[in-house]
């Protein structure tokens, strides 16, 4: 996948999470150099029994920006199993949501 970016240029920010040591080596194999920026995550803490349930929290957090609100996606979800709307649509719509949007 990373050799492909590369050599697309999709022109857009790429995050990839990993454990450090295995992200670079994949970097390394595409040809891409050394990582870019790293954040490390201390965990949850508080209370996290608050927090949306996994499926949920998979979709908001990979939003770096934390602009997409778990309701949204729930809103989502519900559409596309009642099929109001395809899945590639609920996606556009909360990629709107983030100030780094894509536009197609």
């Amino acid at each position: 996948m990373l050799k492909d970016l590369k050599e697309n240029r999709p022109g857009i920010s790429i995050i990839i999470s990993g454990v450090t040591e295995v992200v670079q080596q994949c970097m390394d194999e595409a040809g891409l150099g050394r990582i870019h920026s790293l954040e490390y995550s201390l965990g949850a803490w508080g209370q996290i029994e608050k927090l949306p349930d996994f499926y949920i929290l998979e979709t908001t957090t990979m939003c770096g920006h934390a602009m997409i609100s778990a309701d949204l996606v729930r809103k989502m979800v519900r559409d596309v199993k009642r099929g109001r709307r395809t899945a590639e649509d609920a996606c556009l719509e909360m990629s709107r949501c983030c100030t780094a949007e894509i536009t197609t």
